[in-house]
C-alpha cells in the first residue's frame, strides 16, 4: 500500500470510529460532549491571530467522544432503558443528580396510564382509578435525587483539575494529542481510586439508600448516628458492619 492509501483508510478509520462514537453518546444522552466535540474539531483548523495555539485545547476535545462512551449514560436516555438494571440506574441518578431521573419506558407508561385514568374517570370506574394511584405511589421513592454533599463535590472538582492538567502538561511537552488524553485519562482514574478512600457518614449512608440493601442501610445509619455523638467506639462497630455488609452484598 502507499503512503496514500495509507492515510485515506486512517483518515476513514477515524471517521467511522468517531461516528459510532457519536451515536452511542446519542443514545446515551451526553450532548454536551457531541457538541463540544465537533466545535473543536470545526476549530482546530482555524488560525486565531495567526497561530494554532488553541490546539492544546482543541485538540483533546476532539478525542473526548472516544473515553464518554464508557462513562455512564443519563438516567432518561434510551441506552439507560435498554442496558440498566435498577442498581446501575441508581448509579447514572447519582451520577446526574440534575438530569430526569424517569427512565423513558416508565414515562411512556406515565402517558399509558394518564389515559387509562382519563378512560376510567369517564366511565366513573374507581377501583381502576384507586389501582394506577397505588402502583405509581409504589414506584415513586425509586426516584429521588440523591443529595450532594461538600465532600462530593471536592472528589468531583479534584479528579477533573488533576484529569486537565496532565492532559495539558503532557500535550504542551509533546504535541501529541492522543496521548496526553490516554495519561490524562489514567491519571483521572487513579485520582477518583484515590479520593474512593476519603469518605464521610453521610456519604456511605446516601450509597447505601441508593443501593438498597437492608443491612447496608441499617449499618450506614448506625455509623451515622455515632458520628454524630462522637461515640467513637460505635464508629468502629458499625464500621466493620458496614463492611461485612457491602461485602457479602446484604
Amino acid at each position: 500500500m502507499t503512503d496514500r492509501q495509507i492515510n485515506e483508510l486512517v483518515a476513514w478509520t477515524s471517521i467511522v470510529i468517531n461516528l459510532i462514537a457519536f451515536i452511542v453518546l446519542f443514545l446515551k444522552g451526553r450532548w454536551t460532549v457531541i457538541i463540544v466535540s465537533l466545535a473543536a474539531t470545526v476549530l482546530s483548523d482555524v488560525a486565531i491571530f495567526g497561530t494554532y495555539w488553541h490546539h492544546i485545547i482543541t485538540e483533546p476535545l476532539r478525542w473526548w467522544p472516544l473515553l464518554a462512551i464508557f462513562r455512564l449514560a443519563k438516567p432518561s436516555s434510551q441506552w439507560a432503558d435498554w442496558f440498566y438494571n435498577e442498581p446501575k440506574m441508581q448509579l447514572a441518578r447519582q451520577r446526574y443528580p440534575t438530569a430526569n431521573p424517569v427512565p423513558r419506558s416508565l414515562r411512556k407508561r406515565a402517558r399509558r396510564n394518564l389515559r387509562e385514568l382519563d378512560r376510567a374517570a369517564k366511565t366513573g370506574d374507581r377501583s381502576a382509578i384507586k389501582q394506577l394511584i397505588d402502583a405509581d405511589t409504589s414506584n415513586s421513592y425509586k426516584f429521588s435525587r440523591a443529595p450532594i454533599t461538600t465532600a462530593r463535590r471536592i472528589k468531583f472538582v479534584l479528579r477533573w483539575a488533576v484529569g486537565i492538567i496532565v492532559d495539558l502538561v503532557v500535550l504542551y511537552y509533546t504535541r501529541n494529542a492522543l496521548l496526553s488524553l490516554i495519561l490524562a485519562a489514567v491519571a483521572f482514574a487513579l485520582t477518583k481510586a484515590l479520593l474512593s478512600m476519603w469518605t464521610t457518614p453521610v456519604d456511605e449512608l446516601n450509597d447505601a439508600i441508593n443501593s438498597g440493601k437492608p443491612e447496608r442501610i441499617k449499618a450506614a445509619t448506625a455509623l451515622c448516628s455515632a458520628a454524630e455523638s462522637g461515640d467513637k467506639e460505635g464508629m468502629k462497630i458499625a464500621t466493620d458492619a458496614l463492611a461485612i455488609a457491602i461485602r457479602e452484598g446484604k
